[in-house]
């Protein structure tokens, strides 16, 4: 997800060998959407994760917000269905996904701006489709992963991207340095 804030670029240019979306799945409670908000760190922005996406449209403006990675939370019944099928492997490689939206019973279809790379994350786990396995890292995360309330909430409490005395603040540097590097292979 090192590659997210510049997909966009490198759609742009043609050279997408390479991006992957993310999905992270596996058992409750084993702090997959706080591993997504640590992304922040890379890039010195805050996250915000999405619970509410449940149609093709609404997923589609997501990745149109930003170029920072979109979390998509508890995505399995979205990432699911037949018609999501084309706009995730679209969003990856090209620059536009599409979206059929039904307005007063007429459908159109928009083309939303895949700015940023999806990362999905769930708890059922199932055997993903040969088109998702080709375009996305998958993640699972075992039951030996288990945190309970409380750690979970010491950790956000001490590592979360809001404070700025967080430890992870380093991980900037990680950001920065990628960003020096990839600059160069976009412009070449």
């Amino acid at each position: 997800m090192l590659w997210s804030p510049f997909s966009w670029c490198i759609k742009e240019i043609g050279k997408t060998k390479g991006l992957y979306g993310l999905i992270l799945t596996g058992t409750p409670k084993t702090n997959k959407t706080g591993s997504c908000l640590n992304f922040a760190w890379l890039y010195s922005t805050p996250l915000e994760r999405e619970k509410a996406v449940s149609t093709i449209s609404v997923f589609g403006s997501r990745l149109e917000e930003s170029t920072l990675p979109a979390i998509i939370d508890e995505s399995y019944t979205l990432i699911s269905r037949e018609d999501m099928q084309d706009p995730m492997k679209r969003c990856i490689y090209n620059k536009d996904t599409p979206s059929t939206k039904d307005k007063t019973n007429i459908q159109c279809t928009i083309d939303y701006l895949a700015l940023g790379l999806p990362i999905f994350t769930m708890n059922e786990y199932e055997e993903f489709k040969n088109f998702i396995t080709r375009r996305y890292h998958i993640s699972y995360y075992p039951s030996s992963m288990v945190v309970d309330d409380e750690t979970a909430k010491e950790f956000e409490n001490e590592y979360a991207p809001e404070y700025e005395d967080s430890p992870l603040k380093a991980l900037r540097h990680l950001g920065r340095a990628f960003a020096d590097k990839i600059i160069p292979y976009i412009e070449s």
